[in-house]
Parts: structure tokens; C-alpha cells; sequence
């Protein structure tokens, strides 16, 4: 697996991961900067346990206003205290916004409960935005304390000829450190 690089120049706050690390010997970190006592910043590799895999939990799946909404598959994360995820999203026409929420089941999928904590409570993006080649980001969010987690896609503005094409996978790990649950 390829590392994930934060943006060029974004400043790095206190405690900040940076990075997800396949190890290659079958261990995996994340790369956290932290801030020493001359006040500069300290990269170090933080060893995790994270699941065996990525998973996808959307694979590209389009939404053209029939549905105007999806969700996910579900990912066990029982084990875990944090998420690492990959996001994608493409437009094509004119659609208007879709918006990604994270939803927890505590009672294996009986009931979802949508995560409004942080950007999380308002993460959309537009048409505009997402044209081709259309954007890729990645996240962490904590996880402690749940069985299940999925996402629900939602789009306005979609229909014949304006569609949002979706796709996410997400890892789950735990580990020691402040940032994987910032």
C-alpha cells in the first residue's frame, strides 16, 4: 500500500498524522509529528494494528437521483479505536452537492446513528468541485466504542445526465497515540 501524504506546505498542528505506512514486514504506523520541547516538529512512526485489508465499502456506485441516496457495505469495527478512509467522488453534468456521512451501529446494523461531530457534520461537496478528474481525499474518525460503521451518500440535484459517482474503503487500527482519535 502506498503512503498517503498530507498536502505540500499545510502546516502540521500538534500531534498530526501524517501518513499510513505499510511496514513491509507485515507491521503497519502512522507517521505522527509531534512537537519537541525546542518547539519544532518530530516525525515518528507510531505502530498500529489495523485490519488485514483495505475494504471497499462503496465501489464507484452512481447516483442519479433514483436513488438520490446510498449506503455503504458495513465494516466491523469492534476491535478498533480509529479509521483511516479513502474517499472519491466524481461529477458529471450539472448535479448540485451530495454529502458523505458516517453512520455507527452499536447493536450489529439494528439501528444507524449518523456522525455530525466535526467536518463530519457537514461534509459535502459540489459539482463544481468534483468534475472530472474529480476529488480524492482522506480522513481519520474515531471508532471507539462501536460494532459497525457505514456511510450514507446523499446527492441533490442528480438526475438523467447529473450523477455523483462514489467510492470509498476504509481500514480500521488501533493504536497508542493522541492522534488517532483527533
Amino acid at each position: 500500500m502506498a503512503d498517503f501524504d498530507r498536502e505540500q506546505g499545510a502546516p502540521i498542528p500538534p500531534e498530526m498524522v501524517t501518513k499510513y505506512r505499510d511496514m513491509g514486514d507485515g507491521t503497519h504506523a502512522l507517521q505522527v509529528y509531534t512537537p519537541t520541547v525546542a518547539g519544532e516538529q518530530q516525525e515518528t512512526d507510531v505502530q498500529i494494528v489495523a485490519q488485514p485489508a483495505w475494504s471497499v465499502l462503496l465501489n464507484d456506485v452512481v447516483i442519479d437521483g433514483t436513488p438520490a441516496a446510498v449506503n455503504s457495505a458495513s465494516l466491523n469495527i469492534s476491535e478498533y479505536s480509529a479509521l483511516w478512509i479513502q474517499l472519491y467522488v466524481e461529477s458529471v453534468g450539472a448535479p448540485t452537492d451530495v454529502r458523505i456521512i458516517p453512520q455507527f451501529s452499536h447493536n450489529n446494523g439494528a439501528n444507524w446513528f449518523d456522525f455530525v461531530e466535526g467536518f463530519w457534520a457537514s461534509l459535502y461537496y459540489e459539482d463544481t468541485a468534483t468534475a472530472a478528474p474529480g476529488v480524492r481525499s482522506s480522513f481519520m474518525l474515531p471508532c471507539g466504542g462501536q460494532d459497525l460503521v457505514r456511510f450514507r451518500a446523499v446527492a441533490t440535484g442528480a438526475g438523467v445526465g447529473a450523477t455523483f459517482a462514489v467510492g470509498i474503503r476504509a481500514r480500521a487500527f488501533r493504536g497508542n497515540f493522541a492522534g488517532a482519535h483527533a
